[in-house]
């Protein structure tokens, strides 16, 4: 034991140092662990998403409809499959006249709004009104 210096009466401890590969050691083996505690963290994790119901996919998108089409077939008022609309688009526009007069519809709705746009954007002002 040592006399403490600013204190005369009060005795402290001395701490040796240790040797510089033994705090190599310790500091490898202290990342070893973490590293250890950071894959088991991330292989639980991993486990919870496996397992939550929602993002399970349970078998193919074509399973599912055949699922769907026995189930209509046994009670036809309980379940009902529902199209897509991109499809139900394509089929109504089998002739080439319904084609033309659906896009010549849009057209015109297209010109009807940029014209509107125009119209709120142009804004004529004449050089009186800027002289003070």
């Amino acid at each position: 034991m040592i006399e403490n210096r600013k204190n005369p009466g009060q005795r402290s401890k001395v701490i040796p140092k240790k040797p510089k590969q033994d705090r190599k050691r310790e500091r490898r083996q202290k990342k070893k662990g973490q590293k250890v505690r950071a894959q088991v963290r991330e292989r639980r994790e991993r486990d919870v998403e496996k397992n939550k119901p929602e993002t399970k996919i349970t078998g193919s998108k074509d399973a599912a409809m055949e699922k769907l089409e026995k189930a209509s077939r046994k009670s036809s008022n309980k379940t009902s499959i529902v199209k897509d609309d991109k499809n139900m688009d394509k089929k109504l526009l089998t002739s080439s006249k319904a084609f033309f007069s659906k896009l010549q519809e849009e057209a015109a709705s297209e010109v009807k709004s940029l014209q509107k746009r125009k119209k709120l954007t142009d804004v004529t002002v004449s050089s009186k009104k800027l002289k003070l």
